[in-house]
Protein backbone atom coordinates (compact mmCIF):
# COMPACT_ATOMS: atom_id res chain seq x y z
CA UNK A 1 0.00 0.00 0.00
CA UNK A 2 2.60 2.37 0.64
CA UNK A 3 4.77 1.36 -2.33
CA UNK A 4 1.45 2.55 -4.75
CA UNK A 5 0.83 5.91 -2.60
CA UNK A 6 4.55 6.97 -2.96
CA UNK A 7 4.77 5.99 -6.60
CA UNK A 8 1.12 7.75 -7.17
CA UNK A 9 3.34 10.69 -5.70
CA UNK A 10 5.98 10.44 -8.17
CA UNK A 11 3.81 10.25 -10.58
CA UNK A 12 2.21 13.62 -9.94
CA UNK A 13 4.68 15.98 -8.35
CA UNK A 14 2.95 19.22 -6.60
CA UNK A 15 4.97 21.64 -9.29
CA UNK A 16 3.03 19.81 -11.87
CA UNK A 17 -0.54 20.96 -10.79
CA UNK A 18 1.20 24.43 -9.97
CA UNK A 19 2.50 24.69 -13.57
CA UNK A 20 -1.05 23.35 -14.78
CA UNK A 21 -2.28 27.09 -13.13
CA UNK A 22 0.37 29.02 -14.44
CA UNK A 23 -0.75 27.45 -18.07
CA UNK A 24 -4.50 27.96 -17.69
CA UNK A 25 -4.09 31.45 -16.58
CA UNK A 26 -4.15 33.23 -20.17
CA UNK A 27 -6.78 31.48 -20.57
CA UNK A 28 -8.64 32.82 -18.08
CA UNK A 29 -7.36 35.99 -18.70
CA UNK A 30 -9.05 35.96 -22.33
CA UNK A 31 -12.34 34.50 -21.06
CA UNK A 32 -12.48 37.21 -18.80
CA UNK A 33 -11.86 40.12 -21.18
CA UNK A 34 -14.37 38.34 -23.79
CA UNK A 35 -16.79 38.47 -20.56
CA UNK A 36 -15.91 42.06 -19.78
CA UNK A 37 -16.75 43.12 -22.98
CA UNK A 38 -19.70 40.75 -23.86
CA UNK A 39 -21.43 42.47 -20.81
CA UNK A 40 -20.35 45.43 -21.48
CA UNK A 41 -22.18 45.33 -25.31
CA UNK A 42 -25.52 44.14 -22.97
CA UNK A 43 -25.47 46.90 -21.13
CA UNK A 44 -25.49 48.92 -24.03
CA UNK A 45 -28.17 47.71 -25.86
CA UNK A 46 -30.03 47.54 -22.27
CA UNK A 47 -29.28 50.94 -22.00
CA UNK A 48 -29.24 52.75 -25.59
CA UNK A 49 -30.08 56.34 -24.18
CA UNK A 50 -27.29 56.48 -21.75
CA UNK A 51 -24.85 54.89 -24.43
CA UNK A 52 -25.84 57.68 -26.99
CA UNK A 53 -25.51 60.48 -24.35
CA UNK A 54 -22.27 59.30 -23.18
CA UNK A 55 -20.93 58.72 -26.74
CA UNK A 56 -21.54 62.53 -27.10
CA UNK A 57 -20.09 63.33 -24.09
CA UNK A 58 -16.98 61.46 -24.65
CA UNK A 59 -16.69 62.58 -28.35
CA UNK A 60 -17.11 66.75 -27.59
CA UNK A 61 -14.52 66.08 -25.05
CA UNK A 62 -12.24 64.61 -27.17
CA UNK A 63 -13.04 67.26 -30.39
CA UNK A 64 -13.34 70.34 -28.17
CA UNK A 65 -11.14 70.18 -25.33
CA UNK A 66 -7.96 66.78 -26.09
CA UNK A 67 -7.83 67.41 -29.30
CA UNK A 68 -7.02 71.28 -29.50
CA UNK A 69 -4.77 70.11 -26.65
CA UNK A 70 -2.56 67.55 -27.48
CA UNK A 71 -2.76 67.59 -31.61
CA UNK A 72 -0.65 70.77 -32.20
CA UNK A 73 2.23 69.30 -29.53
CA UNK A 74 2.12 66.39 -31.13
CA UNK A 75 2.94 67.44 -34.21
CA UNK A 76 5.77 70.16 -33.50
CA UNK A 77 7.41 67.74 -31.57
CA UNK A 78 7.31 64.72 -33.86
CA UNK A 79 8.93 67.83 -36.65
CA UNK A 80 11.52 68.81 -34.02
CA UNK A 81 12.17 64.78 -33.30
CA UNK A 82 12.85 64.32 -37.32
CA UNK A 83 14.62 67.54 -38.09
CA UNK A 84 16.81 67.10 -35.02
CA UNK A 85 16.36 70.55 -34.38
CA UNK A 86 16.49 70.40 -30.55
CA UNK A 87 19.76 68.27 -30.64
CA UNK A 88 21.10 71.51 -32.60
CA UNK A 89 20.49 73.73 -30.20
CA UNK A 90 22.19 71.07 -27.50
CA UNK A 91 24.80 70.50 -29.37
CA UNK A 92 25.20 74.43 -29.59
CA UNK A 93 25.01 74.98 -26.20
CA UNK A 94 27.48 72.10 -25.26
CA UNK A 95 30.19 74.11 -26.87
CA UNK A 96 29.12 77.29 -24.74
CA UNK A 97 29.24 75.46 -20.87
CA UNK A 98 32.00 72.74 -22.74
CA UNK A 99 29.78 70.05 -21.08
CA UNK A 100 27.74 67.35 -23.40
CA UNK A 101 23.83 67.67 -22.61
CA UNK A 102 22.08 64.69 -22.55
CA UNK A 103 19.71 66.06 -25.77
CA UNK A 104 16.92 63.35 -26.26
CA UNK A 105 16.65 62.92 -22.57
CA UNK A 106 16.54 66.62 -22.41
CA UNK A 107 13.98 67.15 -24.70
CA UNK A 108 11.55 63.65 -23.59
CA UNK A 109 11.66 65.93 -19.87
CA UNK A 110 10.53 69.28 -21.25
CA UNK A 111 7.79 67.93 -23.44
CA UNK A 112 6.65 65.23 -20.91
CA UNK A 113 6.21 68.16 -18.55
CA UNK A 114 4.94 71.04 -20.40
CA UNK A 115 2.99 68.88 -23.08
CA UNK A 116 1.91 66.04 -20.48
CA UNK A 117 0.50 62.25 -21.32
CA UNK A 118 0.58 61.24 -23.80
CA UNK A 119 3.28 63.04 -25.58
CA UNK A 120 5.77 62.46 -23.04
CA UNK A 121 5.44 58.97 -23.67
CA UNK A 122 5.28 59.37 -27.64
CA UNK A 123 8.67 60.97 -27.35
CA UNK A 124 10.58 58.80 -25.23
CA UNK A 125 9.28 55.91 -27.60
CA UNK A 126 10.11 57.62 -30.27
CA UNK A 127 13.86 58.65 -29.10
CA UNK A 128 14.30 54.63 -28.35
CA UNK A 129 13.13 53.03 -31.65
CA UNK A 130 15.48 55.64 -33.30
CA UNK A 131 18.18 54.41 -30.35
CA UNK A 132 18.74 57.54 -28.46
CA UNK A 133 17.73 56.02 -25.83
CA UNK A 134 18.33 52.54 -23.72
CA UNK A 135 14.97 50.63 -23.16
CA UNK A 136 15.27 50.80 -19.67
CA UNK A 137 15.88 54.50 -19.13
CA UNK A 138 13.39 55.10 -22.22
CA UNK A 139 10.85 53.57 -19.75
CA UNK A 140 12.42 55.40 -16.39
CA UNK A 141 11.59 58.64 -18.31
CA UNK A 142 8.16 57.54 -19.59
CA UNK A 143 7.14 56.64 -15.99
CA UNK A 144 8.38 59.84 -14.90
CA UNK A 145 7.46 62.51 -17.06
CA UNK A 146 4.31 61.75 -18.96
CA UNK A 147 2.02 62.72 -16.47
CA UNK A 148 -1.20 64.91 -16.83
CA UNK A 149 -0.28 68.66 -18.10
CA UNK A 150 0.34 71.22 -16.41
CA UNK A 151 -2.36 73.35 -18.48
CA UNK A 152 -5.17 70.60 -16.93
CA UNK A 153 -3.84 70.71 -13.42
CA UNK A 154 -3.94 74.80 -13.49
CA UNK A 155 -7.21 75.43 -15.95
CA UNK A 156 -9.44 72.55 -14.52
CA UNK A 157 -8.36 70.66 -11.99
CA UNK A 158 -7.06 73.64 -9.49
CA UNK A 159 -9.85 76.02 -10.43
CA UNK A 160 -12.76 73.56 -10.53
CA UNK A 161 -12.25 70.21 -9.01
CA UNK A 162 -10.87 71.27 -5.70
CA UNK A 163 -13.03 73.89 -5.24
CA UNK A 164 -16.18 72.46 -3.16
CA UNK A 165 -13.24 70.77 -0.76
CA UNK A 166 -10.46 73.05 0.00
CA UNK A 167 -9.54 76.86 -1.19
CA UNK A 168 -6.24 76.73 -2.49
CA UNK A 169 -4.14 79.62 -2.62
CA UNK A 170 -0.62 79.51 -4.55
CA UNK A 171 1.39 77.64 -2.14
CA UNK A 172 -1.44 74.71 -2.10
CA UNK A 173 -1.32 74.76 -6.25
CA UNK A 174 2.50 74.43 -6.19
CA UNK A 175 2.26 72.12 -3.18
CA UNK A 176 0.50 69.98 -5.48
CA UNK A 177 2.35 70.21 -8.26
CA UNK A 178 5.74 68.93 -6.64
CA UNK A 179 3.45 65.57 -4.64
CA UNK A 180 2.43 64.84 -8.09
CA UNK A 181 5.38 64.65 -9.78
CA UNK A 182 7.80 63.64 -7.16
CA UNK A 183 5.03 60.63 -6.14
CA UNK A 184 5.77 59.67 -10.23
CA UNK A 185 9.38 59.92 -9.96
CA UNK A 186 9.30 57.94 -7.04
CA UNK A 187 6.79 55.56 -8.16
CA UNK A 188 9.20 55.50 -11.78
CA UNK A 189 12.25 54.74 -9.43
CA UNK A 190 10.35 51.87 -7.83
CA UNK A 191 9.22 50.27 -10.49
CA UNK A 192 12.32 49.93 -12.27
CA UNK A 193 14.12 49.06 -9.44
CA UNK A 194 11.55 46.01 -9.19
CA UNK A 195 11.84 44.71 -12.83
CA UNK A 196 15.34 45.59 -13.70
CA UNK A 197 17.59 44.54 -10.50
CA UNK A 198 18.04 40.84 -12.26
CA UNK A 199 19.89 43.10 -15.17
CA UNK A 200 22.17 45.43 -12.98
CA UNK A 201 25.03 43.06 -13.04
CA UNK A 202 24.82 43.45 -17.41
CA UNK A 203 24.43 46.95 -17.09
CA UNK A 204 26.22 48.04 -13.84
CA UNK A 205 26.31 52.35 -15.19
CA UNK A 206 22.48 51.99 -15.32
CA UNK A 207 21.56 53.58 -12.31
CA UNK A 208 24.79 55.83 -11.89
CA UNK A 209 24.43 57.55 -15.63
CA UNK A 210 20.32 57.26 -16.07
CA UNK A 211 20.22 61.04 -16.71
CA UNK A 212 23.50 62.15 -17.75
CA UNK A 213 24.65 61.69 -21.55
CA UNK A 214 26.30 59.05 -23.12
CA UNK A 215 29.39 59.36 -25.53
CA UNK A 216 27.78 56.36 -27.88
CA UNK A 217 24.54 58.58 -28.38
CA UNK A 218 23.95 59.30 -31.75
CA UNK A 219 23.71 62.71 -33.19
CA UNK A 220 21.20 63.77 -35.42
CA UNK A 221 23.28 66.48 -37.31
CA UNK A 222 25.22 63.38 -39.08
CA UNK A 223 22.11 61.75 -40.37
CA UNK A 224 20.69 62.27 -43.18
CA UNK A 225 17.30 64.55 -43.38
CA UNK A 226 14.55 63.49 -45.26
CA UNK A 227 12.81 66.54 -47.42
CA UNK A 228 10.92 69.14 -45.45
CA UNK A 229 7.44 68.28 -47.13
CA UNK A 230 8.27 64.36 -46.28
CA UNK A 231 8.59 65.46 -42.69
CA UNK A 232 5.50 67.69 -42.14
CA UNK A 233 3.11 65.02 -44.13
CA UNK A 234 4.63 61.98 -41.87
CA UNK A 235 4.30 64.20 -38.73
CA UNK A 236 0.82 65.27 -39.36
CA UNK A 237 -0.71 61.81 -40.71
CA UNK A 238 0.90 60.21 -37.61
CA UNK A 239 -0.12 62.60 -35.36
CA UNK A 240 -3.88 62.50 -36.56
CA UNK A 241 -3.37 58.44 -36.31
CA UNK A 242 -2.30 58.83 -32.42
CA UNK A 243 -5.76 61.36 -31.78
CA UNK A 244 -8.09 59.09 -33.15
CA UNK A 245 -6.81 56.17 -31.03
CA UNK A 246 -6.93 58.28 -27.78
CA UNK A 247 -10.51 59.79 -29.13
CA UNK A 248 -11.56 56.41 -29.23
CA UNK A 249 -10.46 55.60 -26.15
CA UNK A 250 -12.47 58.92 -24.62
CA UNK A 251 -15.49 57.88 -26.05
CA UNK A 252 -15.40 54.22 -25.11
CA UNK A 253 -14.62 54.75 -21.01
CA UNK A 254 -17.08 57.53 -20.92
CA UNK A 255 -19.74 55.17 -22.01
CA UNK A 256 -18.53 52.11 -20.19
CA UNK A 257 -18.53 54.57 -16.95
CA UNK A 258 -21.50 56.18 -17.55
CA UNK A 259 -23.22 52.61 -17.84
CA UNK A 260 -21.70 51.52 -14.20
CA UNK A 261 -22.90 54.49 -13.20
CA UNK A 262 -26.20 54.24 -14.30
CA UNK A 263 -26.62 50.72 -12.91
CA UNK A 264 -24.58 51.26 -9.72
CA UNK A 265 -26.19 52.37 -6.58
CA UNK A 266 -23.22 54.59 -6.00
CA UNK A 267 -22.77 58.11 -3.46
CA UNK A 268 -22.15 61.71 -5.43
CA UNK A 269 -18.75 61.13 -4.08
CA UNK A 270 -18.13 57.42 -4.84
CA UNK A 271 -19.54 58.06 -8.51
CA UNK A 272 -16.49 60.16 -8.71
CA UNK A 273 -13.95 58.45 -7.85
CA UNK A 274 -15.03 55.45 -9.67
CA UNK A 275 -15.54 57.55 -13.04
CA UNK A 276 -12.11 59.13 -12.10
CA UNK A 277 -10.52 55.92 -12.06
CA UNK A 278 -12.42 54.98 -15.36
CA UNK A 279 -11.48 58.62 -16.96
CA UNK A 280 -9.91 61.26 -15.30
CA UNK A 281 -10.87 64.15 -17.00
CA UNK A 282 -14.53 63.34 -17.39
CA UNK A 283 -14.67 61.71 -13.82
CA UNK A 284 -12.73 64.63 -11.67
CA UNK A 285 -15.76 66.83 -13.40
CA UNK A 286 -17.99 64.71 -11.06
CA UNK A 287 -16.54 65.93 -7.92
CA UNK A 288 -17.83 69.71 -8.03
CA UNK A 289 -21.13 67.92 -8.65
CA UNK A 290 -21.34 66.30 -5.58
CA UNK A 291 -24.63 67.15 -4.05
CA UNK A 292 -24.39 64.70 -0.46
CA UNK A 293 -20.75 66.42 0.56
CA UNK A 294 -22.90 68.03 3.55
CA UNK A 295 -24.81 64.48 4.51
CA UNK A 296 -20.95 63.39 4.83
CA UNK A 297 -18.57 62.94 8.07
CA UNK A 298 -15.80 65.82 8.48
CA UNK A 299 -13.18 62.95 8.03
CA UNK A 300 -14.26 61.82 5.17
CA UNK A 301 -14.60 64.85 3.49
CA UNK A 302 -11.12 65.93 4.92
CA UNK A 303 -10.20 62.84 2.84
CA UNK A 304 -11.73 64.07 -0.97
CA UNK A 305 -8.57 66.76 -1.47
CA UNK A 306 -5.68 63.56 -1.27
CA UNK A 307 -8.44 61.02 -3.12
CA UNK A 308 -8.52 63.85 -6.03
CA UNK A 309 -4.60 64.03 -6.12
CA UNK A 310 -3.70 60.33 -5.65
CA UNK A 311 -6.45 60.18 -9.08
CA UNK A 312 -4.62 62.89 -10.47
CA UNK A 313 -1.11 60.92 -9.92
CA UNK A 314 -2.26 58.06 -11.52
CA UNK A 315 -4.22 59.49 -14.52
CA UNK A 316 -6.89 56.78 -15.05
CA UNK A 317 -7.11 53.65 -16.91
CA UNK A 318 -8.08 55.35 -19.90
CA UNK A 319 -4.74 57.65 -19.79
CA UNK A 320 -2.77 54.04 -19.67
CA UNK A 321 -4.63 52.78 -22.97
CA UNK A 322 -4.12 55.89 -24.56
CA UNK A 323 -0.20 56.01 -23.74
CA UNK A 324 -0.49 52.41 -24.82
CA UNK A 325 -1.46 53.88 -28.13
CA UNK A 326 1.48 56.32 -28.16
CA UNK A 327 4.07 53.55 -27.80
CA UNK A 328 2.68 51.29 -30.11
CA UNK A 329 5.36 49.26 -31.88
CA UNK A 330 8.09 50.25 -29.25
CA UNK A 331 8.41 47.59 -27.09
CA UNK A 332 8.29 49.64 -24.48
CA UNK A 333 6.68 48.32 -21.17
CA UNK A 334 3.12 48.83 -20.67
CA UNK A 335 2.75 47.06 -17.43
CA UNK A 336 5.76 48.75 -15.90
CA UNK A 337 4.23 52.37 -16.80
CA UNK A 338 0.63 51.17 -15.26
CA UNK A 339 2.64 49.70 -11.96
CA UNK A 340 4.33 52.89 -11.71
CA UNK A 341 1.05 54.86 -12.10
CA UNK A 342 -0.40 52.96 -9.18
CA UNK A 343 2.39 53.22 -6.87
CA UNK A 344 2.78 56.99 -7.69
CA UNK A 345 -1.12 57.17 -7.18
CA UNK A 346 -0.86 55.53 -3.40
CA UNK A 347 2.14 58.12 -2.71
CA UNK A 348 0.36 60.61 -3.84
CA UNK A 349 -2.67 59.65 -1.35
CA UNK A 350 0.01 59.30 1.69
CA UNK A 351 1.59 62.82 0.94
CA UNK A 352 -1.61 64.94 0.58
CA UNK A 353 -3.22 63.38 3.82
CA UNK A 354 0.09 64.87 5.85
CA UNK A 355 0.21 67.94 3.52
CA UNK A 356 -2.81 69.09 2.28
Amino acid sequence: GSKLYFSSINKNPPCIHYINILQSVPIMKKNFITFSILFIFFLMLAFPTVTKMSANTGLNLWIFTVLPALLPYTIISSILMQLGAFSSLCNFLSRIIKHNLPEHKIFTIICGCLCGCPIGAKIAADSYKKGKLSKDCAELLMCTFNNLSPSFLINYVFIDVYAPFIQLNTSHKWLIYFIITGSSFLGAITTHRLFIIKHTNNHPHLAKNLFMSSSKQTNFLTQKKPALNVVFEECILSAFEIQAKIGGYIILFTIITNLFLHTLCLSDIEAAIFGSVLEVTSGLGLFPHCNDIAGLNPNTVALVPAIITAITAFGGICTIFQTKTAISDSGLSLKKYAISKFISGCLAFMCSLFLL
